[in-house]
């Protein structure tokens, strides 16, 4: 009974102790208590090596891949051809981090580009209402120099201010700069020496040539510089041409003859387009000198122009049509004459 008591109880402290053990320590058979003497004497009979391994006590840590106590699995040496976690962590790790850059990159696109169109909407938006504030302070400005001149008297060539501000939105600029050339003429040889009408007409004119730089750039010095060497250099190549004018009265002179009067006709064509150049290379306020001169009716430059070049050419060719058809007419009723 004791001996079977013993060998039970050092089955039990070796870790096999189990149901088997315990019985034959008890005493109950005779295999059993045989099989717990022998546990004690020394080790079992019909065990192989692998079921001898002492099973863990307990809270101690096993590997379940080497099998041996004291480190985890993922601790075991014997795990080589494993990923180490922290390879895994590193890469996880980048991945996140460029994923995060390329998210943030297109927010900074994304914000470049908005605020991108909102400065190029602010920047139209700024010049529209500065467009739209010239336009109105010219028009203020244009109603207000024709309303004074129109209180003074002004010349018929000017239109009546009421009729300019109703019509001031279908004006072409050609029509403003023929305008703008008319009050500087007016306000150049009027009398009346009014401080106002000419503060008035300087900043119009002021307003009207930045509005063209604005708009022109480098085109508008181009065109310039040609009015400017038409103007200058036409008159200085008719310079020896030009005769002095011989007065007739105290209203009308002769005009200045520009080229010679040939008698052909020919002649005739080059006088006309000759004067019809010159006339058109001078301003509005020279060719309203000459229709005062002349005793033409200042309507229009143009106009006007082809009233000037008409007289001149019927004064300079007065009769010569006539002599011709006279020099022609002998011939042509010699013909059916009986030459005796």
């Amino acid at each position: 009974m004791q001996a079977g008591m013993a060998g039970g109880g050092m089955a039990s402290m070796m870790g096999q102790g189990s149901g088997a053990p315990a019985m034959g320590g008890l005493g109950m058979g005779t295999g059993v208590v045989g099989a717990g003497l022998n546990g004690q004497n020394g080790a079992p009979q019909n065990l192989t090596p692998q079921n001898i391994m002492p099973a863990a006590p307990y809270g101690v840590v096993t590997c379940h891949i080497c099998g041996k106590l004291g480190h985890y699995a993922r601790n075991c040496w014997q795990a080589g051809n494993r990923q180490r976690p922290e390879e895994e962590n590193v890469e996880m790790r980048e991945l996140l981090l460029r994923i995060a850059r390329r998210e943030k990159e297109e927010d900074e696109r994304k914000g470049h580009e908005s605020d991108e169109a909102k400065r190029k909407e602010e920047d139209e938006r700024r010049e529209s209402e500065k467009l739209r504030e010239e336009q109105a302070r010219e028009a203020k400005l244009e109603a207000t120099v024709l309303r004074i001149l129109a209180q003074r008297k002004a010349p018929l060539a000017i239109v009546p201010a009421q009729q300019l501000t109703n019509d001031s939105k279908k004006r072409s600029p050609r029509s403003k700069a023929q305008m703008l050339m008319e009050i500087r003429s007016y306000t150049a040889e009027s009398e009346d020496d009014s401080e106002e009408v000419r503060e008035e007409a300087k900043k119009l004119v002021e307003a009207f040539e930045n509005r063209k730089k604005s708009k022109k750039g480098g085109r508008s010095t181009r065109a310039t510089t040609s009015r400017t060497e038409k103007k200058y250099l036409t008159p200085r190549k008719e310079k020896g041409l030009v005769k002095d004018p011989t007065p007739l009265g105290n209203d009308f002179e002769t005009p200045t003859k520009v080229c010679p009067a040939e008698g052909s006709s020919e002649g005739l064509i080059d006088y006309v387009l000759t004067q019809t150049k010159v006339l058109s290379a001078l301003r509005a306020g020279e060719i309203r000198k000459i229709c005062d001169k002349e005793g033409v009716e200042y309507i229009r430059k143009d106009i006007s122009i082809q009233e000037i070049v008409k007289c001149r050419t019927r004064l300079a060719y007065e009769g010569f049509f006539e002599l011709k058809n006279l020099g022609s007419t002998p011939k042509t009723q010699g013909g059916g004459l009986d030459v005796p």
